[in-house]
């Protein structure tokens, strides 16, 4: 038997349309085989070997037909089928290669991270990267309350608010509704663009891609990709979202879960914190104060999202164990005896102990326990010095210390600024972190409560 050559090679796509170097007679006659399920496959030729693709090339399926010589004296027609997706990279074979793996990598992202903010960067960094376009939106959609969320970035990358929509406004309000994609190539033809948000974000829209997010029928969100650099949207650049989207949505709803979980526990211990605060008017804020200007401190020093999370729960609880201390001691206002004191200092064993029990507390305890030690080991509960103070710790001595002296207290009027700043850089390296004070001193609201 004659060694088998490749002779044609086209492409049917799901139309039904034919594209290739092929006769239409000989193409119709091998579809029409492949579809009564004729296996010329079984025929016998020993020297035929399916090929098979690692990522996928075009829309439709692909048939590469084969010719040989055969014992029985006429042309048998051999084929193969294989998964495909994208018409245009057909003959750019690597360039989508890379922007599978991409895609693949992204939908293992999706599956491990659970918080908004990192989900809606990575689907905005991967979708912008993949079909070359200028911008990149995710809106949420809350089908039940009719409400769709914009979520607007500051340029450091984190989300600086939602922007909530009218709905049914606009591409994205028409998405919503439909719960199916949308090409339009040209906003200025098109009575369904709402030039809403250009006004708010001061952007310009010329075309836009719109994509539903779904999981289990239900409409979480949508995608939006925005002018494309590279011509018009088709129907292959729609191919490609739906690679992403069901690993993005799925990946996003778990967000939202998780992040309704995390402000449910959250509001229960700032719930907490204010039943502590309610039993001394003189510190009405101070939790939100400490907390505001530690998650700030912290993020200037550079620590992850995962410790800057633990930063604000051990902020909002860093005086939870005051709930244990009388009302007659909190409420004094003349200034505690040395017997009144010590009983004070208990509040950080309380805090600690009441947190114990709860789940996810790990990180959160040692800075409730320790936010009284200082750099030069002078500190309470165990006189621990220096590095061996836990960060968070240290980060609450200086938050909570400042707070205290900007504050009026039941024994005292606020501290006049000067004498605060002076404070703070004559105990850098005795009470507080040295480090940290020097990144304190420059953080612009601190400044301006300094300048006062």
């Amino acid at each position: 038997m004659g060694k088998m050559k490749e002779l044609y090679k086209f492409l049917v796509l799901k139309d039904g349309s034919i594209i290739g170097d092929i006769d239409e007679e000989i193409a119709k006659k091998a579809i029409d085989r492949i579809k009564k399920g004729n296996e010329l496959l079984r025929i016998g030729n020993k020297e035929f070997k399916i090929k098979t693709y690692s990522f996928p090339d075009v829309a439709g399926k692909l048939y590469l037909i084969r010719k040989s010589d055969s014992p029985l004296k006429k042309e048998t027609l051999y084929f193969y089928l294989t998964d495909l997706l994208l018409k245009d990279y057909m003959h750019k074979k690597e360039d989508f290669k890379k922007k599978f793996e991409l895609l693949n990598k992204a939908g293992e992202f999706f599956s491990e991270v659970s918080d908004i903010e990192s989900i809606i960067k990575r689907i905005i960094k991967e979708v912008k990267k993949i079909l070359n376009v200028e911008i990149v939106s995710v809106f949420k959609v809350d089908e039940k309350n009719k409400k769709i969320s914009f979520y607007e970035f500051t340029k450091g990358g984190k989300i600086l608010r939602t922007i909530e929509i009218e709905w049914g406004k606009g591409i994205v309000g028409h998405v919503a509704i439909h719960k199916k994609p949308l090409i339009v190539n040209d906003v200025t033809k098109d009575r369904r663009f709402y030039p809403g948000i250009d006004k708010k974000t001061g952007f310009k829209t010329k075309n836009i891609l719109a994509y539903p997010l779904i999981v289990q029928k239900k409409i979480i969100g949508v995608i939006e990709a925005i002018n494309k650099k590279n011509g018009e949207f088709n129907r292959n650049d729609l191919e490609i979202v739906s690679l992403i989207s069901s690993s993005a949505a799925i990946g996003l709803q778990n967000a939202f879960l998780y992040k309704e979980l995390e402000d449910l526990f959250k509001g229960t211990i700032t719930s907490l914190a204010s039943a502590v605060e309610a039993k001394d008017p003189y510190t009405s804020g101070h939790v939100n104060r400490v907390t505001d200007l530690s998650i700030e401190l912290a993020k200037r020093r550079g620590m992850s999202e995962e410790d800057l999370k633990n930063v604000e729960l051990a902020a909002i609880l860093h005086d939870i164990g005051k709930i244990a201390i009388p009302d007659s001691i909190l409420k004094k206002p003349d200034r505690l005896t040395d017997e009144e004191y010590e009983i004070i200092k208990t509040h950080v064993y309380h805090g600690a102990r009441i947190l114990t029990p709860i789940p996810g507390m790990k990180g959160v305890i040692p800075a409730v326990l320790h936010h009284h030690e200082r750099w030069d080991g002078k500190g309470y509960p165990m006189g621990l010095r220096g590095s061996d103070i836990p960060l968070i710790a240290r980060i609450i001595t200086i938050t909570d210390s400042f707070d205290a002296m900007n504050s009026d207290r039941p024994y005292r009027k606020r501290i006049p600024s000067d004498v605060i700043r002076k404070e703070l850089v004559e105990n850098a390296g005795k009470q507080f972190d040295p480090e940290l004070i020097d990144i304190f001193l420059e953080i612009e609201e601190v400044k301006e409560l300094l300048n006062k």
